[in-house]
């Protein structure tokens, strides 16, 4: 049986998801096919996620990568390549695991004759907008264009989303996709500390991934450097930054920037995850975010507290599986007080069984199968196939 895993983006995390999958399937004894860009290959991130893929994984290269200059363009330039592919490739099943755009796209067209006997899965990042009037009727409308498009089922990475897609009718279309979590090079702190170059004294509060202004870092260093703890605590900062987190880090006098430790570039993965474990808490500062949050499931991986925005799917998170504290992240005092608490805190996080429950369900075995539930129950029975963890069961307690 031949298979197709579509996603010509050259980001890391896409990238990573069509590795896992793909080497999932192969194992199983699937004929695989991987559509992605020559960019994507030939990236920073695609020589870390590809670089020593098993070779019984066909590697279709020839896709470009989709223009950055409108979602419209953007979901037009990728369907039309979908379809050239699946005219060089017949395959039995199709995978996308980027498919925000291109789906709602599908179910504008009609095209569900088109692809008629081809059961297509795809993976939805973004979505459940519940803040808003004005989020929530988006919503709805994206909710219309999956039922109508061809798609046999439609995973989502925000559990915020699914709930508004569920509620829209056609449940049984619609699932949770667990975010995978790659092995880490060291769960020890002081190791990872020793590998990042970071002495052994004080507590550190991380940041990682965007370094920027719409992630509210300009606002956690000022929270952070007025909040009272001890002044051998740290903020580490490990990304790119944007140019307002750089004028603010440039404003500060030598003691406060000397408490601040910088990781200014992008970072290869076991740089990223050595950061993690190197931090006591880890901030995730976004306002109000709908979408998952992959620092936050590595975060609590690793048994570390987190601190985000008592709004949104982070927030609900935070409180509903007691990961650590949340804030309003606009508001100096709030966001000041949740750091502290967090920093002078000598307490290790207590078992909780409800925790446990969510990092299974984000295991890089439940995201794959995850992927090869619908497979299995409509084509091959695969030996030894076990259902995979459902999000209903994890928030069922």
């Amino acid at each position: 049986m031949k298979v197709l895993i579509f996603d010509p983006d050259h980001r890391g995390h896409h990238l990573q998801f069509v590795r896992i999958l793909a080497d999932a399937l192969s194992n199983s004894g699937f004929d695989v096919v991987a559509g992605i860009g020559k960019p994507a290959r030939e990236s920073a991130e695609g020589k870390v996620h590809l670089a020593d893929i098993n070779p019984r994984i066909t590697l279709d290269d020839s896709l470009e990568s989709p223009p950055l200059d409108g979602i419209l363009k953007n979901a037009k330039f990728r369907l039309a390549q979908f379809n050239h592919t699946l005219a060089n490739h017949r395959v039995d099943h199709a995978f996308i695991p980027y498919g925000d755009g291109l789906i709602q796209l599908m179910g504008m067209k009609m095209s569900g004759r088109f692809y008629k006997d081809l059961p297509i899965e795809a993976l939805i990042f973004h979505g459940g907008r519940k803040e808003t009037w004005k989020g929530r009727a988006v919503d709805q409308v994206h909710n219309y264009l999956f039922r109508r498009s061809p798609c046999k089922r439609i995973h989502f990475l925000s559990p915020f989303a699914y709930d508004s897609a569920i509620h829209s009718g056609m449940k049984e279309k619609f699932r949770v996709m667990p975010e995978p979590v790659e092995a880490f090079p060291t769960r020890d702190s002081v190791a990872a500390r020793q590998k990042l170059g970071i002495d052994a004294k004080g507590k550190i509060l991380g940041c990682m991934g965007m370094i920027t202004a719409q992630k509210n870092v300009d606002r956690l260093i000022d929270a952070f450097l007025a909040c009272k703890t001890s002044p051998d605590n740290r903020l580490l900062l490990v990304g790119r930054q944007d140019t307002v987190v750089m004028a603010k880090l440039d404003s500060l006098n030598p003691n406060q920037r000397d408490r601040i430790i910088e990781l200014n570039r992008y970072v290869e993965n076991e740089t990223f995850l050595n950061a993690i474990v190197a931090s006591d808490v880890v901030s995730i500062p976004y306002k109000n975010r709908g979408a998952s949050s992959g620092i936050l499931v590595r975060a609590i991986q690793v048994g570390k507290t987190v601190i985000t925005d008592e709004g949104g799917l982070l927030g609900w998170q935070t409180r509903h599986f007691d990961l650590g504290a949340t804030c309003n992240v606009h508001h100096h005092d709030s966001f000041k007080s949740a750091i502290a608490n967090c920093l002078n805190s000598n307490a290790k996080p207590a078992p909780n069984l409800f925790r446990e429950k969510l990092v299974n369900f984000h295991s890089t075995d439940n995201f794959c199968r995850s992927w090869m539930e619908l497979l299995n129950n409509n084509g091959p029975s695969l030996n030894n196939f076990q259902a995979p963890i459902s999000w209903d069961s994890v928030i069922a307690g």
